[in-house]
């Protein structure tokens, strides 16, 4: 079992020269946060492991300490110093939640009244803290990377990657190290497969009804309104192109866009969202350049560094802009 007492000495972590710039400062952050907690009740417990999860959607550190009391306790409670967001206690054989009466919180901490600890039992205490600025920190803690593979058949592969870039030092000081849904973006190019899609005969008609939109003067949108009649006529239809664009939105929909999407090994879809438009495009007449999928996966001591594909079923989705006309 890893020693406790490591995990509050973040000044003797070595990091090389070229990390410790950047990781240094995170690592001490996290490690701070577990002495507050750590650091006072090993004075009167003995801690028989120690566990830190970071739960990426809601900046939130996890500590988790499970102790017993090892001798005859000298104070009949104890003040834990520093700013908490939750804090429960509980014991095992019998379990009981004892967070009601022997935890008070206070603006700068907490306490724990021993009168309610039974030296025959086991305890749990979890401490969460806020992380700020919890998506630099991870950002600068984890390496990600998308490789983009060139399309086989139907579909187009996004080969994903991440693991920590500094570990070693965790995996000595607890028996649990984990992080939690990571967020992990990727950028799913779209755009010249809608421009492919777009049936022949639509493409110059939405160029011409953009160029309408953001016209200013009267006489060029009287020539660009005749210039759209024509085009109209020579596709044999009175069917306006910015009809069917306004159709093709429906797509580019979280809910819509994701049946063309897949996630495997290690990965799980948590949402998409309508990536940035090309050039001075006109609102529900243009399309995106790319849709952003975000990708949610764990780290941890087993999963140091883990690996995930995600698949684009671009043909798929290529029919489905064709049927929008």
């Amino acid at each position: 079992m890893p020693d406790p007492v490591l995990a509050y000495e973040a000044s003797k972590i070595v990091l090389s020269s070229a990390s410790k710039t950047v990781l240094e400062p995170i690592i001490t952050r996290l490690l701070k946060k577990a002495n507050i907690v750590s650091e006072a009740i090993k004075d009167d417990f003995h801690v028989q492991g120690q566990e830190v999860s970071v739960i990426c959607p809601k900046s939130i550190q996890q500590i988790d300490l499970y102790f017993n009391i090892e001798s005859r306790l000298s104070t009949n409670r104890r003040r834990f110093y520093g700013s908490v967001n939750s804090v429960t206690l509980k014991s095992f054989s019998p379990y009981e939640d004892i967070t009601d009466k022997a935890i008070v919180l206070h603006d700068d901490g907490f306490e724990i009244f021993y009168k309610y600890l039974d030296p025959a039992r086991t305890y749990w205490l979890k401490t969460e803290y806020y992380i700020d600025n919890a998506d630099r920190l991870i950002n600068d803690w984890i390496y990600t990377k998308v490789s983009h593979e060139s399309p086989k058949g139907e579909d187009e592969i996004y080969w994903l990657e991440a693991h920590f870039r500094a570990f070693d030092q965790f995996k000595r000081m607890y028996d649990k190290f984990e992080l939690i849904d990571m967020d992990f973006k990727v950028k799913v190019l779209i755009d010249n497969h809608v421009k492919t899609a777009i049936p022949k005969g639509y493409e110059k008609e939405i160029q011409t009804v953009r160029k309408w939109m953001r016209s200013r003067d009267r006489e060029e949108k009287a020539r660009l309104s005749h210039q759209h009649m024509q085009q109209q006529g020579k596709k044999g239809s009175d069917e306006d192109a910015a009809d069917f664009i306004r159709k093709l939105q429906e797509l580019f929909t979280a809910h819509n866009f994701k049946q063309f999407i897949d996630l495997s090994q290690n990965f799980k879809q948590h949402d998409i969202l309508r990536g940035s438009e090309i050039g001075n495009a006109v609102p529900y007449l243009s399309w995106p350049e790319y849709m952003n999928v975000i990708a949610r996966t764990n780290l941890n001591k087993e999963h140091r560094a883990i690996s995930g594909k995600l698949t684009y079923k671009y043909k798929s989705f290529q029919d489905a802009v064709t049927n929008c006309f």
